[in-house]
């Protein structure tokens, strides 16, 4: 019959329908159609509807997400409609049989940072400044990288002659490229309200010798800025001619002061 070929192998045999370089086999592997395009290059493909492989057999499990966080307690809990609460010992259990060095991992880092706020809290006073030092206006910097720009992705050889993938493509880079200059129109955003604020802040450092009122304002601004370890409350008084300033710093009383350093425990 004109455009049908037997083939036959030690394999089994086929059914060729249609000349050659653009045809379809139909073997005991189900059917594939076959295309030589220009350049000397072909593609084959798999029909649909040819026999199905038995499935292989896939153990059912289910991931959860969960962000961890390590309670006054010790125990290490997790949030729960906007509350942190402990995690059941199964569930702790099954984490360090999983993940065990993340587990660890997470909890010396908690540690470091909790002795760490501890070792401030104790030595608050060693931080306290000279006041026969004169004031320096400090820059601030702001704590947020600039987003990387978007680099296209090339197509690959399909996405060159395959319509439908190259369309999908091109639909890829352009959700990618309105999210990356989304992203840096935020940055932006951000970085001039930061420079407002710095600039405002500086103005207020040079006009603190003038008025009462800036000297108070500037003070404000320099008191909250300072990185206590604790909640800290503070309050103060400025004398009218500016001359005498009375500071009141309530420190944690005595016993609420921290006097035992964190560690891991190895079980």
């Amino acid at each position: 019959m004109p455009g049908v070929r037997v083939n036959f192998g030690l394999k089994g045999s086929s059914i060729t329908l249609g000349p050659r370089g653009s045809s379809i086999n139909f073997g005991k592997r189900g059917g594939h159609q076959n295309l030589d395009l220009p350049g000397g290059f072909s593609f084959r493909s798999k029909l649909s509807g040819s026999r199905a492989q038995k499935p292989k057999p896939v153990e059912e499990s289910v991931s959860v997400k969960m962000k961890l966080q390590l309670l006054p307690s010790g125990e290490i809990g997790t949030a729960n409609n906007g509350a942190v609460v402990p995690i059941s010992k199964a569930t702790i259990k099954a984490l360090k049989s999983q993940m065990n060095d993340t587990i660890i991992t997470f909890l010396n880092t908690n540690c470091d940072e909790l002795n760490e706020d501890l070792s401030e809290a104790i030595n608050v006073h060693l931080g306290t400044p000279n006041p026969k030092l004169s004031i320096t206006f400090a820059e601030q910097i702001l704590e947020i990288d600039r987003p990387p720009k978007f680099q296209p992705r090339k197509p690959n050889f399909f996405q060159w002659i395959v319509p439908s993938f190259a369309r999908k493509l091109k639909e890829f880079n352009l959700m990618k490229q309105k999210e990356s200059e989304h992203a840096f129109q935020e940055w932006q955003n951000k970085l001039k309200e930061f420079d407002n604020k710095q600039e405002a802040r500086r103005k207020l450092f040079l006009r603190r010798n003038e008025m009462i009122g800036d000297s108070e304002a500037f003070l404000e601004d320099h008191l909250q800025s300072l990185p206590w370890a604790r909640e800290t409350l503070i309050s103060f008084t400025l004398s009218e001619d500016g001359s005498h300033l009375s500071l009141d710093v309530d420190l944690p009383e005595l016993e609420d002061m921290p006097t035992e350093q964190t560690t891991v425990s190895q079980t």
